[in-house]
């Protein structure tokens, strides 16, 4: 429709249909870098209700660092996106103020087998994955099965029905989980009060209680724009790595296309599109 120009614009392009957008004189490309978010957390509890025996491993940061150092970020990128994502240092992203593209680490098999054995194993170790199963997850799952095993780490699946996963995630009763966050509003907030603070959304299902997380987490809320509240955002990113209760997957990309007689776009990672600016010429 969109080349026949039955349709002005197309607001989510699928990845393997982008370069013959691009390869069409008559329409435009635009690729809007999203605060999107996927990632994979992890229970900070020694004794979950379901899979306690991945709990009882995973609680400990050491065992966390060593399955996050051992995934292939930027093949998982390239696998599910196609390339078009990006990830940040911890599960705030790139965009807001106080977190930093030069900190972002990826993949390192040597510092994830250091993790193993400073966690007391030192030969890997056996764990479940648990997760909401659907086409893109169930692809995440699988890579993540196969690139920890290169460390010694063996993973089994544990697929869910999302309406049992959800019940059983908020609940606090699994040891992994798999997530998605889309911010309501452009503040550092919408990331600090939910993986900060012990008794909202993630950080409460994954029982994740970090005192200084929850302090620095209060400090953001109080403080204004500027250098105090940059460094007090970049101290939490900090601890969040430090302990890795959970590590960010991939920021989307959204790629729009539209007629080139289509003027006034403009892309905006919270609303997406102002259809009032929009004017056809």
């Amino acid at each position: 429709m969109l080349e026949s120009g039955d349709a002005d614009i197309v607001d989510s392009v699928d990845y393997d249909l982008v370069e013959m957008a691009k390869m069409n004189p008559d329409l435009v490309v635009d690729i809007g870098q999203t605060l999107d978010i996927n990632y994979l957390a992890f229970t900070s509890s020694c004794a979950t209700e379901t899979g306690a025996a991945t709990s009882a491993i995973v609680c400990d940061k050491n065992a966390r660092k060593a399955i996050v150092y051992a995934i292939d970020y930027e093949g998982l990128i390239m696998s599910v996106l196609n390339g078009y994502g990006v990830r940040a240092p911890s599960i705030i992203p790139l965009g807001i103020l106080g977190v930093d593209e030069n900190e972002v680490w990826g993949r390192d098999l040597e510092k994830s087998k250091e993790f193993l054995a400073a966690a007391g194993y030192p030969d890997g170790f056996d764990m479940e994955l648990y997760y909401a199963t659907n086409a893109t997850r169930d692809i995440i799952a699988a890579k993540i099965q196969s690139d920890v095993a290169e460390a010694g780490i063996n993973i089994t699946l544990v697929p869910m029905e999302q309406s049992v996963y959800l019940t059983e995630m908020r609940a606090q009763k699994l040891p992994t989980a798999f997530g998605g966050w889309t911010p309501d509003y452009l503040d550092p907030t919408m990331w600090s009060d939910y993986y900060g603070f012990p008794d909202r959304s993630i950080a409460f299902r994954m029982q994740f209680n970090s005192p200084e997380a929850a302090a620095l987490a209060s400090q953001i809320q109080l403080l204004s724009d500027g250098p105090d509240r940059e460094k007090a955002i970049s101290d939490f990113q900090d601890v969040l790595i430090e302990e890795m209760p959970y590590t960010m997957l991939y920021q989307t990309q959204r790629i729009v296309a539209f007629q080139s007689y289509l003027k006034g776009y403009a892309y905006h990672p919270t609303w997406f599109l102002d259809f009032s600016q929009l004017t056809k010429e």
